[in-house]
């Protein structure tokens, strides 16, 4: 438990050192630059993860009926 406690000190001392970099240590240009970038991990994200879903999503759906039918079948083939 003390090396979590650890750990979240570090943790929200890092996070508080940048957030105070971020609103008194940049200019406006890089604050802006700032938020392109962080926009652009965002897009990239939500772009790879929709591949991803469409990806895996779609076939382990077909997957799935496909072998709900043969699982019904073999019941049916059982006298259930």
């Amino acid at each position: 438990m003390k090396r979590f406690v650890g750990y979240a000190v570090a943790l929200g001392t890092l996070v508080g050192a940048g957030a105070l970099l971020y609103r008194f240590g940049l200019s406006d240009e890089a604050k802006d630059g700032v938020r392109r970038a962080a926009q652009s991990v965002r897009d990239a994200y939500e772009s790879v993860s929709q591949h991803v879903s469409d990806l895996y999503g779609g076939g382990a759906a077909e997957d799935m009926a496909s072998r709900q039918r043969d699982v019904a079948h073999q019941w049916e083939a059982l006298g259930f």
